[in-house]
């Protein structure tokens, strides 16, 4: 997996499926099994996810030697081009184009090195091996050559996309005498910011749970949008039963 985008999050059951969760003829015995199937393969998933989170976890609390951020990698000096304004090649670019708030696509690739991306604006990362381009919202993380510790990227990248409150911890808003004010990512923070540095072996193993979570998440999300998607037309060939 070259680059993982999506916020481990837990998974929604949504209670409507376009508009459409009203059965009129007293609901059917098979459309109430269909939802209850949605439900049994939400926990299940949800419990193996959560064994997988605090597997990660484990491997992490176990290991007592933190080494800083800035001691690890090197931050990439901040890109101040404006590109892309181009709506096409916004749509149909070559590349990801990470801003500081969402990915877009571009034609022209500023990095092409492994490389962890963290937004200015909010706390979001992102981790990726293939060329890509972003705005100056964002700080780029890439590997020290000949580093003493051995770290691996993805690993710095999972913990962190694991442990999202420590990166909410360093936006500070711009303008402390506003009651409401935008908040910016402290570069001094981050580089300053501990991680736990784990032997190789049990780095890969993290990675290696990581990518197993993402995929669990991913193949459940295809369950359930293939469960709704059943149950609506179940719902939909019922209510048109009723109105013939």
């Amino acid at each position: 997996m070259d680059y993982v985008d999506d916020i481990i999050d837990e998974i929604e059951l949504g209670g409507n499926t376009n508009g459409v969760w009203i059965i009129t003829n007293n609901s059917d015995k098979n459309n109430n099994d269909k939802r209850n199937d949605l439900v049994i393969i939400q926990q299940s998933q949800q419990m193996r996810m959560n064994a997988i989170k605090n597997s990660m976890i484990t491997n992490i609390e176990n290991e007592t030697h933190y080494v800083k951020i800035s001691d690890l990698c090197t931050f990439i000096p901040e890109n101040t081009k404006l590109r892309p304004v181009n709506t096409e090649e916004m749509k149909k670019g070559k590349f990801k184009f990470y801003t500081g708030l969402t990915t877009i696509r571009c034609d022209e690739a500023d990095h092409s090195s492994e490389s962890i991306i963290v937004s200015m604006k909010v706390p979001k990362i992102y981790y990726t091996s293939k060329e890509f381009g972003c705005s100056k919202d964002t700080l780029v993380l890439q590997q020290k050559p000949d580093n003493f510790y051995k770290i691996n990227l993805k690993y710095l990248y999972c913990y962190l996309k694991t442990n999202t409150n420590l990166l909410k911890n360093g936006y500070k808003s711009i303008d402390e005498t506003k009651k409401f004010s935008l908040k910016r990512l402290d570069k001094e923070f981050l580089k300053n910011l501990e991680i736990p540095v784990l032997s190789e072996n049990k780095q890969n193993k993290i990675i290696a749970e990581y990518d197993s979570l993402i995929q669990l998440k991913n193949n459940t999300d295809k369950k359930i949008t293939e469960q709704k998607k059943k149950l609506f037309d179940m719902v939909k060939s019922s209510c048109d039963a009723h109105h013939m």
